[in-house]
């Protein structure tokens, strides 16, 4: 009648959906357990104060005494 050609693409059909809904689970679950502060692209401070201490702007002992006032 039709070649076989709709047993294959039924099979095909009954595969797609279950993986299509896990990706689509996957990625509301990663959105909504993601930090507010990567959601909405912001930095925190701490995240300044990291990139500030790599560039060398500010030294150890000036990191870690800001850090500890960031974290009170």
């Amino acid at each position: 009648m039709h070649g076989g050609f709709g047993f294959g693409m039924g099979m095909g059909w009954m595969w797609i959906w279950p993986v299509v809904f896990l990706v689509v689970a996957a990625l509301i679950i990663r959105a909504l357990v993601a930090p507010a502060h990567q959601r909405n692209g912001a930095k925190t401070p701490e995240d300044i104060l990291k990139e500030r201490y790599a560039r060398g702007e500010i030294d150890k002992d000036e990191y870690n005494t800001r850090r500890a006032e960031l974290r009170k």
